[in-house]
């Protein structure tokens, strides 16, 4: 969901340009590049064997994917870090490439073409779409939204969606949530009338927790148990509680369209993977965030913390109606992408709104996912 980015942003022109010109080598190294250009096919020729592989897997043909992270890394994408760790994108025959966090949206970076696949969700694709950057998400990470209304336990004159009228909200920017936002208040019979700060990032937690605003929005996931262990807990109130429909995939990976068509049997071995991934993630949520804190130690996780958020991912929001990782409730899409288009809320480049009704079915896909 949009969110305002604080850290300094590289532009999409930088990053393709830094791309190519490492490909080429004559700029800054990209980690992993295999030394050709963007866009040319990406199956590379067999490796000599090596210690770590055995003649068959030296002989099988591998095709780059470069997969952009929404955020730095984080249990959004333990279950790609868990594959990666384990071997298993190797072994189907995938050579990923996880990129530097750019400060961009990975549809946008995809547009641009420095990236193939990258983690985001139902919000971002459907502004990727009627934007005419075409991407498929292939496996919904999360089943359960946990991307509500957030305020401190301890306030007694909040209890419901309608006690909100007349507070103030440390509201990220987005459009789309504040939105949600008014129709949970109204929808609980409350009048839609907040007082809006534009806080971003962490300066709208500090804001809460220091009482110079009376609410914001989050992932409870994430904010509801840091704040617990600061000792200033929050209480969470989901949007479809108030009839307002929620993200359908607060989490969620995809491909671009145009690597689907060009490389099909790869986007389905790299899906797969994906999938083996978060599956693994499910029953086995402590293993898999110490892979995820030792893939990235740049990003100076909190081992507890993470550790903790993944339990909670993988034991309440991840799995879905199959029992495994990944499938996508096409009506809980539907409705989703309805309420974006009758609302106003979807707006392409020239800031035109969006009125013509989607076929949830152009965004998401469990084609690639094992059953």
């Amino acid at each position: 969901m949009s969110t305002l980015i604080t850290k300094p942003r590289l532009s999409l022109i930088a990053l393709a340009t830094a791309t190519m010109m490492a490909m080429a080598g004559c700029g800054p190294a990209v980690p992993n590049s295999d030394g050709r250009s963007v866009g040319s096919d990406e199956v590379n020729g067999a490796p000599s064997a090596t210690a770590e592989q055995s003649p068959e897997e030296a002989n099988q043909p591998t095709t780059k994917v470069r997969f952009t992270m929404s955020w730095t890394a984080n249990n959004n994408q333990t279950g790609v870090f868990v594959a990666q760790q384990k071997g298993w994108f190797k072994e189907a025959g995938i050579d990923l490439e996880v990129l530097p966090y750019s400060g961009q949206r990975p549809t946008e970076v995809i547009s641009a073409g420095a990236a193939d696949s990258g983690d985001t969700n139902a919000e971002a694709v459907l502004n990727a779409y009627i934007n005419k950057m075409p991407v498929t998400m292939v496996h919904n990470t999360q089943q359960k939204p946990s991307y509500g209304i957030l305020y401190l336990t301890d306030n007694q004159s909040i209890k419901s969606a309608k006690d909100l009228d007349g507070k103030k909200y440390a509201d990220w920017g987005s459009g789309t949530i504040r939105q949600m936002v008014i129709d949970a208040v109204k929808n609980d019979g409350g009048k839609g009338q907040i007082e809006t700060v534009n806080l971003a990032g962490p300066d709208a937690y500090t804001a809460l927790n220091e009482g110079r605003v009376d609410f914001t929005t989050g992932f409870f996931t994430v904010e509801g148990l840091r704040a617990k262990a600061e000792g200033k807990p929050y209480t969470y109130l989901p949007f479809g509680q108030f009839q307002v429909p929620a993200n359908p995939a607060d989490i969620g990976i995809v491909l671009s369209n145009d690597f689907i068509s060009k490389h099909p049997q790869a986007a389905e071995a790299f899906t797969k993977t994906v999938q083996k991934g978060y599956d693994y993630a499910l029953e086995h949520p402590e293993e898999s965030a110490e892979l995820l804190v030792k893939a990235n130690p740049d990003a100076k996780l909190d081992p507890e913390l993470t550790k903790k958020i993944q339990e909670d991912l993988s034991r309440d929001y991840w799995r879905d109606a199959e029992g495994v990782t990944g499938h996508a409730n096409l009506k809980t899409w539907q409705e989703y992408t309805d309420y974006m288009v009758k609302k106003g809320l979807l707006k392409d480049a020239t800031g035109k709104v969006w009125d013509q009704p989607i076929d949830a079915g152009q965004l998401v896909s469990n084609e690639y996912l094992t059953k």
